[in-house]
């Protein structure tokens, strides 16, 4: 049972670890990604700096293989995140949102030959946290979801989350 006060520190839009961060590490053979989620968030809290009418936070970790999918290391712009209103299943579904009005940075591997045996035994870990109602749009209504990440063929832990 996590309870919203434990999210109160988690910085939206954040690629960092924070103490409700799930422990990807704690087997260091494991790829994919674990998520985690407080039970119920209030349908009238505070409202955000972003409009979001409540904090509906995910934090998540993920650790892969550096050359999964191809995607050499860049995997926080392909992870989507789901969230489906049990009730009706009615599915939000959206990419990690990234960081708004980043500058983009250069390929650092560009113009250099990199082959496939170059990354075999390398894995990544990355964090995200993403208040689901901005990053999906989740509506303004009391309901259940059961939420979950995916990337290519991993799919996270499925975590329940009440709007009330």
């Amino acid at each position: 049972m996590s309870n919203i006060g434990d999210y109160d520190a988690v910085v939206a839009g954040a690629a960092e670890d924070f103490p409700t961060t799930p422990d990807i590490l704690r087997d260091p053979d494991f790829r994919g990604i674990l998520i985690a989620g407080p039970d119920e968030v209030p349908l009238d809290g505070p409202e955000e700096f972003d409009g979001s009418f409540t904090r509906m936070i995910v934090c998540g970790a993920l650790h892969i293989d550096s050359n999964y999918l191809g995607l050499r290391e860049d995997f926080l712009d392909a992870v989507l995140l789901v969230a489906v209103n049990t009730s009706n299943h009615t599915p939000y579904i959206a990419p990690l949102p990234g960081v708004p009005n980043a500058i983009p940075l250069p390929d650092s591997l560009e113009g250099i030959e990199v082959t496939a045996s170059d990354w075999e035994g390398r894995s990544v870990v990355l964090f995200f946290n993403e208040n689901l109602v901005s990053a999906l749009g989740i509506p303004k209504v009391a309901a259940e979801y059961v939420v979950y990440a995916t990337l290519g063929q991993y799919v996270s832990n499925v975590i329940r989350m009440r709007v009330a």
